[in-house]
């Protein structure tokens, strides 16, 4: 058997944050489509309890795994390990982790748009559990549309790094003072 495709959600565990619809979505795969994902979801909060009964319910608990908090180590190693980024937020600011999967390479999934245009362009967007479900098959199911969205998003969190932060801020202050 391949080893299995592995989708990574970072998220403090709250009701905002939408981690059941990653559950609700991996539930609405086949059997067999289940068998070739692993789910990791870094983080901790007073959700924990409920969405893994959740997973128990949708009988996917054997491929769901909550990691806790996990150190900058750890994730460094996530991310890398990791073929798909999931952020299922109903309100987010800029998601530092969402900039780092993109960074990574990751095509990443969101449910809300970032408001930053270069952003969004790069992320496949849902709005449903189901509508997410659909788009892991689409990207776990075509290489070319795979490839496309790791390229957009590594190319779009190459704009965002703290030299080009600071190049940006350097420049707003010349024409301040200018």
């Amino acid at each position: 058997m391949p080893t299995p495709r592995q989708i990574l959600s970072v998220n403090r565990l709250i009701p905002r944050k939408r981690v059941d619809w990653v559950l609700r979505a991996v539930g609405a795969l086949t059997p067999e489509e289940r068998l070739r994902i692993e789910v990791k979801i870094a983080g901790s909060g007073p959700e924990r309890v409920r969405l893994e009964t959740m997973a128990r319910e949708l009988d996917i608990a054997k491929r769901v795994f909550f990691l806790g908090e996990v150190s900058s180590k750890e994730l460094e190693g996530l991310y890398l390990r990791a073929d798909l980024f999931i952020l299922a937020s109903r309100a987010e600011g800029f998601s530092n982790a969402l900039l780092e999967a993109m960074a990574y390479g990751l095509p990443c999934l969101a449910a809300t748009p970032t408001g930053f245009h270069d952003v969004d362009e790069a992320l496949v967007a849902f709005d449903s559990p189901q509508d997410l479900a659909r788009c892991i098959r689409l990207l776990f199911g075509d290489s070319g549309v795979y490839g496309e969205r790791s390229r957009a998003c590594l190319e779009a969190s190459s704009r965002y790094s703290w030299e080009k932060a600071a190049e940006r801020y350097r420049d707003l202050l010349l024409d301040v003072s200018g």
